[in-house]
Parts: C-alpha cells; structure tokens; sequence
C-alpha cells in the first residue's frame, strides 16, 4: 500500500471558523444566469478584466473539466461549457489563476478574512479545481508549475477555509516526487510557504509539511535506483530546509 503523506489527524483546523457557506453540491442558484454558448478568447479578456469572480471561477472550472478532469462539485451549464478553440483552455487556466491572485487583496478586509461569503465561495471552488488541475495534469510541466506557482498569493488564506490546507499541502507534497524537476520545486515552493506561513500558530501545518517531506524521502527511498537519484538528492535537501522554517526571517535567508 502507498504510504500517505498526510493523515488525516495531521494538521488543525484550530484558526478556521466553521464552514456555514458552502454550497452543497446540486443546490441550486437563483442569481441571474450568465451567457453560454462557447468560450471565446474575447470572453476570456472580459471576464479577466472584471470584477465578477463567479463569471471567472465558471470559467476556470470548465476550463478544467474540459481537459478531462474530474471537479467535486455541482454540473452546472455555466461550468460546463465549451472552448471555441482548444488552445483556449489552458491560456484560460493561466490567465485566470495570476489574475486571481493578484485580486485576491480586494476580496480581503483589514483583518485578512474575506469580504463577503460570495468571495470565500469562488476562491474554495478556484482551489479544489487547480487542485484537481494539478493532480490529473501532471504530464503538463509548464501548466502543472505555472498553477503551483500561482498559488503562493492564497497560502495566507488556506486556514481560512477549512480543510483546504491539508487538501493543497498534500497535493503539493506528492508532487514533490515528481520526476519532473520544474514540477518538484514548484511544488516544494507550496510546502514551504504553508510551513512557513504556519510556525507559531495553533495549525499544526509547520510540523506537518516537515513530515510529510520526510515520508516522501524515505517513500521514494525505499524504491531506490538510478533514476530516482535526483529526486531522493532533492527530498533531503527539502528535509533540511523545512526544519528551518521556525526560525526568523531574517535566518532563512541564508539557509
């Protein structure tokens, strides 16, 4: 049997309030309907220009089932819909996780929480469906690292929303076995930033992503050859360097 990464005691939801506004799979929505009909590359500008986070997380969500990927939540017509060109799918999944990103600070009010319940809704469903995106995706290098990289502005929210760091921790922590080496320190990027983000809180997380790097060291250890020699060599160094995320900024500089 494979050995998991992350259990599921591992971590705390300690900081999260409880969830109370997400939508339960097949609710229905009375908001008003937006266009369908296919996605065009014009479509694709608009929506990323604006202001309507749901217009564009319907958008990212058809992006990715129309690679082929499977998405825990509700079929709707709005996030099911066709590309007018099959290049658009991917550009689409780019343009829409560094937009989201660099949003993400109106979505926030002072004291970091989000806004409104809308807002914590969309970028759940943004993060469950890059999760998937990464996951199924990873013969992909350049998307699966561009959508890993894309990420790093969202690690100050993970604990917001319960159970998503845990879900994005070991996602990026099996990732970190990958035999592709852009994947790997994209991935490593994650695990360090929630680790980091986590030292001194009440979520468990610092200590969690250093096990889960260790379990992925001696995991891919214990299948030892020549071709996992890069990756074993590059899982002892990630070992090392998240032992050292409690310590002072100003000391992990130099690590």
């Amino acid at each position: 049997d494979e050995m998991e990464l992350v259990d599921d005691e591992d971590g705390s939801d300690a900081e999260t309030e409880d969830d109370e506004d997400v939508l339960e799979e097949g609710a229905e929505d009375e908001r008003p309907k937006e266009r369908l009909g296919r996605v065009t590359d014009a479509e694709i500008d608009e929506v990323v220009q604006g202001k309507k986070v749901e217009a564009i997380m319907n958008i990212f969500v058809s992006a990715v089932r129309e690679l082929g990927y499977n998405i825990k939540e509700a079929v709707t017509p709005q996030s099911t819909r066709k590309f007018d060109d099959p290049a658009l799918v991917k550009n689409a999944l780019r343009k829409i996780s560094r937009r989201l990103g660099e949003s993400l600070p109106s979505l926030l009010n002072k004291s970091g929480s989000f806004k409104n319940t809308t807002s914590k809704i969309q970028i759940r469903r943004f993060l469950t469906a890059l999760v998937s995106a990464v996951t199924e995706g990873s013969n992909d290098a350049v998307l699966v690292s561009t959508l890993l990289q894309s990420l790093s502005p969202f690690v100050p929210v993970l604990h917001i929303l319960k159970g998503v760091t845990k879900t994005v921790l070991k996602t990026a922590l099996h990732l970190c076995t990958s035999g592709n080496e852009v994947i790997r320190l994209a991935a490593y990027g994650v695990v360090r930033a929630i680790a980091t983000r986590a030292a001194g809180t009440r979520t468990m997380y610092q200590s969690t992503s250093f096990k889960g790097v260790f379990l992925a060291l001696v995991r891919t250890a214990h299948h030892y050859n020549i071709h996992n020699l890069p990756i074993l060599g590059f899982l002892m160094s990630c070992v090392v360097a998240v032992s050292y995320t409690h310590l002072t900024l100003p000391t992990k500089r130099i690590v």
